[in-house]
C-alpha cells in the first residue's frame, strides 16, 4: 500500500535528511544494471545508434521513501553521448543532487515498499564514442560533492519510519562470465555494471593482458 503525502512534507524530509548523520548499518544492497531485451543484468554491449539504459536498483524488502547515491555518469566520461531520459522512482521530481555529475538524492514522493529501482537513464551512443571494458561505479557522497552525506560517505536510505540505512554495493555474481576486478581501473567489483567488456577467460586474465588491449 502507498501512502501518499504532500510534496512540501516530503521536500523537508529530504532536506533533513541530506544533513543527518546515518544511524543504523544494515545488510540491504545498491547496484547497477544494465537493461537487456527487458532484462536487468550486470553487463551489457552498447551498439552504435541503439539506444540503451542503465539502473540503479536497491535490493530490500523494506519500506522507505529516500535515498542517495552517486554513480559513473556515462556523459561525464563520453562527452559526445546523448543522455535521452531520467526515469527516477515514482516519477518524483525532488532531486537535491546534481544528476550532471551523477549525484541522486531522491525523495520518493511517497512511502513504497522495496526493492526499489531508484533510477533508469536512457543514454544514446550514436557516434561509436563508449569503448571497451568501462566500468559504471556507486559510492556514497564525498567531499566535494554538492551535498553532505547522510550515511558517512556510503549509499543509503530512509525508511517511512525516518531510520536511516547504509546500502553495502551488491556482490557480483557473474564471475563466469568477466570478472571486473581484473580490469586495471577497478579495486572491487561490488555494486559494478560493465559495458562492453572484452571477454578474456577469467583463468587466463592478468593486468598485463588486459592493459595491453589499450
Amino acid at each position: 500500500m502507498i501512502k501518499k503525502l504532500s510534496a512540501g512534507v516530503l521536500f523537508l524530509a529530504l532536506v533533513a535528511c541530506a544533513f543527518a548523520p546515518a544511524t543504523v548499518q544494515a545488510q540491504e544492497t545498491i547496484g547497477t544494471y544494465f537493461n537487456e531485451g527487458g532484462a536487468l543484468q550486470r553487463y551489457g554491449t552498447t551498439v552504435q545508434g541503439t539506444p540503451f539504459e542503465i539502473a540503479v536498483l536497491i535490493n530490500t524488502s523494506s519500506d522507505g521513501d529516500a535515498a542517495e547515491v552517486v554513480m559513473t555518469e556515462l556523459k561525464v566520461l563520453f562527452p559526445g553521448i546523448f543522455k535521452l531520459g531520467t526515469t527516477k522512482i515514482n516519477g518524483t521530481n525532488l532531486d537535491l543532487g546534481d544528476n550532471d555529475v551523477g549525484e541522486y538524492l531522491i525523495a520518493f514522493g511517497a512511502c513504497l515498499v522495496g526493492p526499489f529501482e531508484l533510477v533508469r537513464i536512457n543514454y544514446g551512443d550514436f557516434a561509436g564514442e563508449i569503448g571497451t571494458d568501462v566500468i559504471i561505479q556507486l559510492r556514497g557522497f564525498q567531499p566535494g560533492d554538492t551535498r553532505p552525506s547522510s550515511f558517512g560517505g556510503e549509499p543509503g536510505f530512509v525508511t517511512c519510519a525516518k531510520i536511516k540505512t547504509v546500502l553495502a554495493l551488491e556482490p557480483w555474481v557473474d564471475g563466469d562470465i568477466i570478472d571486473p576486478t581484473k580490469l586495471p581501473s577497478i579495486d572491487s567489483s561490488d555494486g559494478v555494471c560493465v559495458l562492453n567488456a572484452l571477454l578474456v577467460p577469467n583463468e587466463a586474465a592478468s593486468v598485463g593482458s588486459l592493459k595491453a588491449r589499450f
